[in-house]
């Protein structure tokens, strides 16, 4: 079972790594720590997997190396480093974990080098054309094996003179095993999230009381899950991202998710607790277990515990793979975990095998509703009829495919130089996985079912009743493929038990309801949430009701009476259809296309083939325009525009409008790419980033290397800020200022401006200014941004609910304190004071933050300026 919650974490449990990880790590091939390898005279290519250490360390340990050289395969460029060069003229600085690096000596040298040997990370990321990586799996595997980890994107693995095609068995033939530390060049179609196996077990949290008999067959179970992954599928989920979780009861379980950093309300997780055997977090990246699952009677060798760890664990790979992106594909998300936990039951014949399962499935199956209808979260359907159909799709295309969908599904890069995020679509991913269209993979389905029940019709179950109705606009006229979804509830909550239904031609429909049950109906007439979809009201459609006011159906013993909807006949009716094409004239997939209208928009992203349609909200003209590396793309009328004014718009009047070309001739932008980093040179991630450039200001988020890009459609003069936790900050001409007059004015012409190292001086942004601002009343004021300023920059904050503020400043110096209200400066005039700019009472920061400050308003704020 999945559950998204919201929220990072961050967990140090170093203990629990090495009283746990290191010794399976040794039991699965007996690793020694360190591996010495022989430089020889000229380039050696080697694989490192330790802990990330500097260049610098490298070349004092080996003084007989000339060079480091390094590939980057997602910028597509080369880094080198060499102690013959000053050191601010390297562009490689660090050894990472699971890199593979040129290492260069001179004529004659030779060196020996001990390695750590023990891997310090579990994934890699690759990108299209030839990466530079390591093996951290296991000694002497096979390249095949190596190689299905990677999936269907692979197109070579190359080491030295072998080269390995997947389409070419033979090329295996040659190929010594692998070992852990070897340095290899993969070729790969896009962007892959590579799971490597390197048998080090997840940090482990018991929470409330876990025998300790218990937690030896936890931790037997666990490395159990750990072998099926590698042996089954090639991959093993990052341990050193991937958490888990056993509590011996609902209180000490959720104590734990609030230490963990995602609260939870204790009654909504006392429910969940009590429904779920188990489950997986996506935003934490931790999958929680209940002890008692290896407690009392269990159905042969193992407890049901041991299965419930490779479930939660199958949802880990799940959405590692697929990184970024998402999925509600829940029947494939839930029904291949269940899958591969049965398929390991059979092969520990053990408990319930996955025939036997199948057989009960098969029968829930035929008589529910289509597969379709449980691409959300449908109670347990998605259980039953998930593992029917993922063995189905794993049967056509083997249980690898069933995890390169999600593989496939992750966040990639395209056009000139790769510089365009893409995601792909759910229907693309699925096709390229398993070789077929989703919606006829539906068709096959229903066909199997349709042969299990020996009927083509679906006929409700003892238990329901068919709820019939008609759709039609305000015009007389049916509403076409609106689809409508009936969601029981139960004493105002909802009770899961969802049923899902399309408009036919004549704008009739049929749902399945559960006897002696409420439901109200949810109609989606297009992909807008905001302007699509919306619960049914009965007695009027002027305004958009909540859940609450939404008409509720109270099914009884006998047969309801039909319903009949209305829908205003222009809302969401009109479909816009087209193509986009990149500048080589093919097309351009998992490119977000935006359509707008008189303020509102909405998007939907390109499949393979280029193609993108949405439902128009209303009749008017749209805009369409895509967003291709940091800049924002209008379709004009003789090719791309940079502003919407010259966007050529699409009319929609009362009739769909198809077969749009919408071509990118060039790559249209000019870039400006750098690292945000702090005072020790470490990246500083996913921080927000400006650039202000004439009158526009574009703002981006650092990435995991401290990275950021910003793209503009035209050339001039710029500057570059960003906040760091309140403290503002220019990029100046050596490093990070906080003045204004410091701030370093840079013009980009028709070339890109790459490089830029924004890092931060030391101690910059260590002082902080803290207190409470307060009305006159002494409640808290929370809509007014609380700045200071003073010698050395400024800062600022946006109140919390209880009035409390807290911000770094660039700086010591003198400050001043003030907000604006209402268009009137306040300053702070002393404790629980405030007043005009000549009332300001300064702050001196030296060597410590300034806390407990009461900012109070007067009575009257706009007395102030009066």
């Amino acid at each position: 079972m999945i559950k998204h919650v919201r929220g990072r974490l961050t967990i140090a449990a170093i203990v629990l790594v090495l009283a746990v990880a290191l010794p399976a790590l040794a039991s699965a091939d007996e690793t020694p720590e360190t591996r010495t390898v022989e430089l020889q005279p000229g380039d050696n290519f080697v694989g490192w997997v330790g802990e990330v250490v500097s260049v610098a360390e490298l070349f004092a340990e080996i003084p007989e190396v000339e060079a480091v050289y390094s590939w980057d395969a997602r910028w597509r460029r080369w880094s080198m480093a060499a102690p013959a060069m000053p050191e601010r003229l390297w562009t490689l600085h660090r050894i990472v974990p699971g890199a593979a690096y040129l290492v260069r000596l001179g004529d004659g040298s030779h060196a020996s080098w001990n390695r750590p040997n023990e891997p310090a990370a579990g994934s890699v990321s690759l990108h299209p054309g030839g990466n530079w990586v390591a093996w951290l799996g296991p000694n002497d595997w096979s390249i095949a094996d190596v190689a299905r980890g990677i999936g269907s994107s692979l197109l070579s693995i190359r080491s030295g003179d072998l080269i390995y095609d997947p389409s070419n068995p033979e090329t295996m033939d040659d190929w010594p095993v692998v070992q852990r530390g070897d340095a290899l060049e993969v070729r790969v179609s896009r962007d892959v999230n590579w799971l490597q196996p390197t048998f080090v077990v997840p940090e482990i949290h018991y929470a409330g009381s876990v025998d300790h008999g218990v937690r030896r067959l936890i931790e037997r179970d666990l490395a159990a899950t750990l072998d099926y992954s590698a042996r089954e599928l090639g991959v093993q989920a990052d341990p050193f991202s991937l958490v888990v979780v056993v509590a011996g009861d609902a209180k000490s379980a959720h104590e734990k998710t609030n230490e963990l950093g995602h609260p939870w309300d204790w009654e909504s997780f006392r429910n969940f607790w009590q429904r779920a055997g188990g489950w997986y977090s996506s935003d934490q990246d931790a999958f929680y277990l209940k002890s008692d699952s290896w407690e009392g009677n269990r159905s042969g060798r193992y407890h049901e515990g041991r299965y419930v760890v490779l479930h939660e664990y199958i949802h880990a790979l799940q959405y590692q793979l697929m990184g970024d992106n998402y999925t509600e594909l829940n029947w494939l998300l839930e029904g291949s975990a269940n899958w591969f936990d049965s398929d390991l039951a059979t092969q520990d014949r053990n408990g319930n095998p996955l025939s036997r399962k199948l057989i009960d499935a098969l029968n829930q199956a035929s008589k529910g509703p289509r597969l379709e209808e449980i691409e959300s979260p449908n109670d347990t359907w998605q259980y039953s009829f998930g593992l029917v159909a993922a063995d189905q799709l794993i049967e056509r295309a083997g249980k690898g495919a069933a995890l390169d969908f999600y593989r496939v599904l992750a966040p990639g890069r395209a056009g000139p130089a790769g510089r365009w995020d893409t995601r792909p679509t759910l229907r693309s991913a699925f096709s390229a996985a398993f070789g077929l269209t989703l919606e006829a993979f539906y068709d096959e389905f229903e066909a199997l079912m349709a042969k299990r029940r020996g009927s083509a019709t679906r006929r409700p179950a003892g238990n329901e009743f068919a709820l019939a109705g008609t759709i039609v606009n305000s015009d007389g006229t049916p509403r076409v493929g609106a689809s409508l979804e009936a969601r029981e509830y139960q004493d105002g909550y909802p009770a899961g038990w969802d049923r899902r239904a399309m408009s036919r031609e004549d704008g009739t429909f049929e749902v399945f309801v559960r006897r002696r049950a409420d439901y109200v109906i949810w109609i989606e007439l297009g992909d807008d949430s905001a302007n699509c979809q919306f619960w049914w009201l009965q007695s009027s459609d002027a305004a958009k009701p909540s859940d609450d006011q939404a008409s509720l159906i109270e099914i009884g013993s006998s047969q309801p009476d039909p319903i009949a909807i209305t829908v205003d006949a222009d809302q969401c009716r009109w479909r816009v259809a087209g193509t986009l094409i990149g500048p080589d004239n093919q097309p351009l997939s998992g490119i977000e296309v935006r359509a707008q209208r008189d303020g509102s928009s909405s998007s939907v992203r390109t499949e393979t083939d280029g193609s993108f349609s949405f439902v128009a909200t209303r009749p008017g003209a749209h805009q369409l325009s895509v967003f291709l590396g940091g800049c924002r793309l209008y379709r004009g009328a003789d090719g791309l525009a940079g502003t919407e004014q010259h966007a050529a718009p699409v009319a929609v009047v009362n009739r769909d409008i198809t077969n749009i070309r919408f071509q990118v001739v060039e790559d249209p932008c000019t870039r400006i790419t750098g690292w945000l980093l702090d005072q020790d040179g470490e990246a500083i991630r996913n921080n927000p980033v400006n650039v202000v450039a004439d009158d526009q200001r574009l703002e981006v988020r650092t990435d995991s290397t401290g990275r950021f890009r910003v793209g503009l459609t035209r050339a001039g003069q710029l500057y570059v800020y960003s906040w760091l936790d309140g403290c503002l900050l220019y990029f100046g001409d050596q490093a990070a200022t906080g003045k204004w007059h410091e701030r370093k004015i840079i013009d980009l012409s028709e070339r890109d401006v790459s490089g830029l190292r924004f890092q931060l001086q030391p101690d910059m942004c260590t002082l902080r200014i803290s207190g409470k601002f307060l009305n006159a009343d002494g409640s808290p004021r929370t809509d007014t941004w609380v700045g200071a300023s003073g010698e050395s920059g400024r800062g600022g904050d946006w109140p919390a609910g209880d009035g409390t503020f807290s911000f770094a400043v660039p700086g010591p110096g003198v400050y001043n304190m003030w907000v604006t209200v209402e268009g009137c400066e306040i300053y702070y005039a002393g404790h629980g004071k405030t007043g005009a700019k000549s009332e300001t009472r300064s702050f001196n920061l030296t060597r410590a933050d300034v806390t407990g400050v009461e900012f109070r308003l007067p009575e009257d704020p706009a007395s102030v300026c009066n």
